[in-house]
């Protein structure tokens, strides 16, 4: 027999609940145990007893054991309800151009169809699932674009139904993805802001992002996308049940609902690139674990439904099949030799020595590595990501554990931090207010531990504690804090969520009232600094409720009252641009763009060709703009979306990445090349090792593997990186009359008259046999060249053009010699070729009937000082050579505009961050389109 569990209730109002974790039944049918009670002080142990005929109709006792060996008992009528132990109604919002789960869900185990009501009825609950008609957010359709923590939250707000009397609610909000970097790969949010919470509840909504390419990548089959969303939306709604993740309470191999299947078995102690999803799946029961059923059969009103306990909080007295606790270690912080990392130090540290109280607090985090060799970590450090976790002691001694308002689902990229070296990855997380509310509600000084998950896969590191001091408050700092945290804590709300619309009326009282001028307290910066960031943007609140364009003006009004001393370093570089473009908007109206596109502006999460990239007018080096006076958007990468007989095709030169001291930009790679979705990267000056840290890198987050091939040989070499699930790729080995051709020299003129000879090749093409599968009837297989061609050359009377001439010529050899012998008919040239034009060495491409050089027209359309992939050299030199073949496969869209990415990323910073040379990309299509 399993447990037994009971809620004790007076009129509606909780009193306590009681389980009896071994019940016995007699022969008679009599069940018997004793109980604990949990959730009131004043209730400990005691005895059950239950007695009832077939119908289920019958009597309960039900006694508390009291000082002095007594016994309080109490009786009453037993009546069956029906099979199920609660009841959930699960309301399902969401934006138009999403898709809501289909009521079939997907195939499962032994072909039996699972839905979401399938998922909870398994778990005990009579489930009743409402799906709403999906609607547009604002007036203006935005689907493809990403929305903000707050936007989404206020749209959660406006679909809030009123919830059943007679059993649990969770609401469900589907949206396109989440604005910022590292959204795209968040496949689900909770928000937990207690008192300040939609509906003032904890646990109430949830939203899932359905441009996530696990819901959304058409090359993921149909019934592997159906499988995710019903996976993504149990698990969601699992969280809002208050079910913590099955690594976070220490079982990591559990096969439930609430695991990461790409973790299984061991967590974020798994090996780097470590990929469990087949094997969970294998083995998944679809259902949830027995700890978690115990928590959702008998768990108490308040630690199970929404507006109860915040997330990870349990009754007095729980024990560890109710989840245990939100800390599961019991170690002290850094008390266990186990996990000592030696030489890698993480560091929490306050912006400022001393904060008022209501000051708003932040920290800042650093992960030192002082060893010897490259260490690995989560690139992911703010708590809400999950990574860090942070514990306060206040100064009268209470222990709390921090509860980031939001809770983010996903699986962080890794970070490499080289030998001796210190990063600062985290300049200001903001901890002023946590799930329970505001934190730091008393003066004097808390003490602040922190520890970091998955650090080189398997390890945990602590920080050293720290102080964070609360000055003994004025008068008016007092009232003004106490005003903040009883009378508007949606004014917390929206300083978290960084925007002043979510809670207009309330931010707007309290911005005209009198606000703290104590010396260093940084609360009037912070909230002009909130209220000009929120006016950078538009801001669409959603379903019905006015929405709100961007006004440069007020932004730059309240930006001209920050100090951004003692507050991180975001404030300060808004407050720049801000004043910036002030100026710009003085000189000529124009030229004015809203610098949110700095942060807003995302590539959509439906990939590289999943909608629009944006040009300015006449603005060099200018962001994608939003909708300002001045500004066009035009389309840069064509339609292409929507169909999965495509075959898409990268070429781009990674400046040094073979070069171990420039692997810091890994993750920002990985990141790129993930966000693109494209089948097959053809790269240069990479190598075998760069090119494997890569695919590890990339393999570190999310469920499509990545492969990759190089060139044999140190220093910069060719390689080529693709998609395991859709592309096969295999080396050719050249005929010998081919390879002594790639080994030729030539004559070359020096300035000054002397003759030399120079190798036409300096970085050995990779010839490849390529095929991309989207189904057994439609795929693309060509055969390959990836090439770096000799660069400008100064010292040559022709500054190259002769070596990239005779190079392009035995590339096009190379064609003709080896369709003869595969009878191929489509062949690829990808590479940095060094040239802007035919003129340049690429005459061989551009005057043969049966090649095509893809890119060189780009000057003549954008022109000479507008070529998008120009960034250090402002030379177009990236190209695409096919066959003429090819041509025809190509979307006609693609034949009259350009093949050139856009990312997201400014121009002025692609450079640092990324590298000297920007992809270019074609796609192929695999059959004709039958929708």
């Amino acid at each position: 027999m399993g447990a037994l569990s009971g809620d004790v209730t007076r009129k509606g109002d909780f009193i306590s609940s009681f389980v009896c974790s071994k019940p016995e039944e007699d022969a008679s049918g009599i069940v018997t145990g004793e109980v604990k009670f949990r959730g009131n002080p004043e209730l400990f142990t005691g005895q059950v007893r239950l007695e009832a005929d077939d119908r289920g109709i019958g009597s309960f006792s039900l006694g508390i054991d009291l000082e002095g060996n007594y016994r309080d008992q109490f009786a009453g009528r037993l009546d069956r309800i029906g099979d199920f132990m609660r009841k959930l109604l699960i309301e399902i919002d969401g934006l138009e151009g999403a898709e809501p789960p289909s009521d079939s869900g997907y195939v499962g185990r032994g072909g039996a169809a699972m839905t979401i009501v399938k998922a909870f009825n398994g778990a005990g609950f009579d489930t009743n699932v409402r799906i709403d008609p999906f609607r547009a957010l604002a007036a203006q359709p935005g689907h493809m674009r990403g929305y903000t923590h707050a936007e989404i939250h206020s749209a959660m707000e406006a679909l809030k139904q009123t919830e059943p009397v007679d059993g649990l609610h969770v609401h469900v909000f589907v949206c396109s993805y989440l604005a910022g970097r590292g959204g795209k790969d968040v496949l689900g949010v909770m928000y937990d802001f207690g008192e300040a919470d939609l509906n003032k509840k904890p646990r109430e909504g949830v939203a899932v992002f359905y441009d996530h390419p696990a819901l959304s990548d058409p090359r993921v089959s149909t019934s592997e996308r159906e499988r995710e969303y019903v996976f993504t939306l149990v698990h969601e709604i699992g969280h809002a049940l208050n079910l913590l993740h099955s690594f976070d309470k220490a079982r990591p191999s559990a096969l439930s609902w609430m695991n990461y299947p790409h973790l299984y078995p061991r967590g974020y102690e798994s090996d780097v690139g470590q990929d469990g999803t087949s094997e969970f799946w294998r083995h998944f029961p679809e259902s949830f674990d027995s700890e978690e059923i115990m928590h959702l059969h008998h768990a108490s009103p308040r630690e199970i439904a929404a507006g109860g306990f915040s997330f990870g909080v349990y009754e007095e007295g729980a024990s560890r099949p109710f989840g245990g606790t939100a800390e599961p270690r019991l170690t002290r912080p850094g008390g266990n030799p186990l996990r000592a990392m030696g030489d890698v130090e993480l560091r929490v540290e306050p912006l400022k020595a001393e904060y008022a109280l209501g000051e708003p607090v932040f920290v800042r985090i650093f992960v030192n590595n002082g060893g010897d060799r490259l260490v690995r970590v989560p690139d992911a450090l703010d708590p809400s990501d999950g990574y860090v976790r942070l514990k306060l002691r206040s100064p009268s001694g209470r222990i709390i554990p921090y509860r980031p308002p939001i809770k983010l689902c996903r699986q962080a990229q890794l970070a490499y931090l080289p030998a001796k070296k210190q990063t600062q990855s985290f300049d200001g997380a903001p901890i002023f207010v946590s799930a329970a509310g505001p934190v730091f509600t008393e003066p004097g000084d808390y003490q602040l531990a922190a520890e970091m998950t998955g650090v080189d896969g398997s390890r945990v590191i602590y920080a050293r504690p720290t102080t964070i001091r609360v000055a003994g408050p004025d008068r008016s700092t007092e009232k003004f804090a106490e005003k903040l945290w009883t009378e508007y804590p949606e004014v917390l709300r929206a300083m978290y969520l960084r925007h002043p619309l979510t809670a207009k009326e309330e931010w707007a009282s309290i911005m005209d009232g009198p606000l703290p001028e104590s010396r260093g307290n940084t609360t009037k910066s912070y909230l002009n600094y909130i209220s000009a960031y929120g006016w950078m943007t538009r801001f669409a609140p959603g379903f019905g409720r006015r929405e709100y364009g961007s006004d440069l003006s007020k932004a730059i009004g309240y930006a001209d009252q920050i100090n951004p001393a003692g507050l991180p370093g975001s404030v300060g570089r808004i407050k720049n641009d801000l004043k910036t473009e002030g100026a710009k908007q003085k000189q000529d109206m124009r030229s004015m763009w809203a610098p949110s596109a700095r942060m807003r502006y995302d590539l959509p999460a439906s990939g590289l060709f999943g909608g629009l990239a944006l040009k300015t007018d006449g603005e060099e080096d200018g962001p994608p703009p939003v909708s300002a006076p001045g500004l066009s958007a035009e389309r840069i990468v064509p339609r292409l979306e929507g169909s999965t007989r495509f075959a898409d095709i990268v070429s781009w030169n990674i400046e040094h990445l073979h070069s171990r001291k420039d692997w810091e930009r890994m993750p920002r790679v990985a990141e790129l090349i993930r966000s693109f979705r494209c089948d097959f990267w053809g790269l240069q000056e990479v190598d075998a090792a760069s090119l494997q840290e890569l695919a590890s890198v990339i393999n570190s987050s999310g469920k499509t593997r990545y492969a990759y091939l190089a060139t044999d040989g140190k220093g910069q070499q060719n390689g080529v990186l693709f998609r395991t699930d859709t592309t096969r790729v295999s080396k050719i080995a050249p005929s010998p009359s081919i390879a002594k051709l790639f080994q030729s020299k030539v004559e070359v003129t020096k300035r000054k008259g002397e003759k030399v000879q120079r190798s036409v090749f300096f970085r050995e093409p990779l010839l490849l046999d390529v095929r991309v599968i989207q189904s057994s009837s439609l795929v693309y297989d060509f055969r390959c060249a990836v090439v770096h061609l000799k660069s400008t050359d100064s010292e040559l009377s022709d500054t190259g053009s002769g070596l990239r001439a005779k190079a392009a010529e035995i590339l096009a050899q190379w064609i003709a010699a080896d369709r003869e012998v595969s009878k191929e008919s489509d062949y690829l040239i990808l590479g940095d070729m060094n040239a802007e034009t035919a003129a340049q060495g690429l005459a061989a491409y551009a005057e043969r009937s049966d090649l095509r050089l893809l890119s060189v027209g780009m000057k003549e359309k954008y022109g000479p000082d507008a070529a998008i992939t120009r960034v250090a050299s402002k030379r177009l030199l990236d190209h695409i050579v096919i066959t003429a073949d090819s041509e025809v496969k190509m979307p006609e869209e693609d034949l009259s505009e350009q093949l050139i990415v856009r990312s997201d990323t400014l121009v002025s910073d692609w450079k640092t961050e990324l590298s000297d040379h920007v992809p270019v990309a074609v796609r192929f299509t695999l059959g004709k389109d039958q929708d």
